[in-house]
């Protein structure tokens, strides 16, 4: 399908992932779809298969895998597990209701950086009411460390705004795979984009963002309360932010965390870490060969385990160039 007139534009909603620590040693509308482009007409997936308690199945070989074009079985051409390298970014809240665990839980953040290349790199930005690279990308393990140690916390939370300049600042990336992670405990109060529009960027975006969120089981509070009464935004409560992180980690292949407690949340970043060091890449040349504009849906499904959970990018785009 390699021709003149067309090239192909692959969504990238990948498995869920998370930074590597050893790195230093349903959308509205198409246009509203992730898209890669690239010049070739090897469709190529990132897979991750996991059983019903989020492990990594990892015995699994190349005939074990069927893909589907639109409804049609492919032929897997290229099949590998072995790790590619990647940039990361990490998205950190620094808002007033932060303040009394911001230390602990940017150290846990970290907890999360495991199981990556030593090619990966990353950059840290912050946010409270404003948004602040404070670690352009780096694989310096000291560097990372300190531009995390001695940050204060305060005001209020913008994080769409800090998520789309984290997806902007990625353009830059090194690396074609790329993922970020943000770590919050409150809804948005300052920004200057919505909701809607920060997930229509992330949509498009080439990257899967994965999320942290702080809160109770009744999705409305953070974990901590204080002397002000339930945190995230002292004492006036949340609405229900966890709808809006499950859905932005939802619509870009990652996954959302609602952990309980602090080990809860090293073991949600470390349980990432895993998956995307197990993650298998396949490709296939596709059947149908019409140069016809037009989003190709893809399935993806491991024989003879019923119980597994496979997650992959879900459709590309065909369109024709000059």
């Amino acid at each position: 399908m390699e021709r003149k007139t067309q090239r192909v534009l692959i969504i990238l909603l990948l498995v869920p992932f998370v930074l590597p620590w050893n790195l230093f040693a349903q959308t509205d509308s198409e246009d509203n779809k992730p898209i890669f482009r690239t010049e070739t007409d090897l469709v190529s997936l990132d897979v991750t298969v996991t059983d019903q308690k989020g492990r990594p199945v990892t015995e699994l070989a190349k005939e074990d895998f069927i893909v589907y074009e639109d409804g049609k079985q492919q032929k897997v051409a290229f099949f590998s597990q072995e790790q590619r390298p990647a940039s990361w970014g990490l998205v950190l809240d620094r808002s007033g209701s932060m303040a009394p665990m911001i230390e602990e839980l940017y150290k846990a953040a970290l907890h999360s950086v495991e199981s990556g290349t030593t090619e990966d790199d990353v950059f840290v930005m912050t946010f409270n009411d404003h948004t602040e690279l404070v670690q352009p990308f780096t694989s310096n393990r000291k560097e990372l460390l300190r531009s995390i140690s001695r940050l204060w916390a305060g005001a209020g939370t913008a994080l769409y705004d800090a998520g789309a300049s984290a997806l902007d600042y990625m353009k830059g990336a090194m690396h074609k795979k790329k993922v970020l992670v943000i770590v919050t405990d409150g809804e948005d109060n300052a920004s200057s984009i919505s909701f809607k529009k920060f997930l229509n960027m992330a949509q498009r975006s080439e990257m899967i963002i994965y999320t942290v969120g702080l809160f109770d089981p009744m999705n409305t509070v953070s974990l901590r309360t204080n002397s002000f009464g339930p945190s995230g935004f002292f004492g006036l409560g949340v609405s229900n932010p966890r709808k809006q992180l499950e859905r932005l980690a939802e619509e870009t292949g990652g996954m959302a965390y609602f952990p309980k407690d602090m080990e809860q949340c090293i073991r949600a970043h470390r349980d990432i870490a895993l998956q995307v060091s197990r993650q298998y890449s396949l490709g296939y040349y596709p059947r149908n060969t019409d140069a016809d504009e037009g989003w190709r849906q893809i399935k993806v499904e491991v024989l003879g385990r019923e119980k597994v959970v496979v997650r992959s990018p879900k459709s590309y785009r065909v369109s024709k160039t000059d």
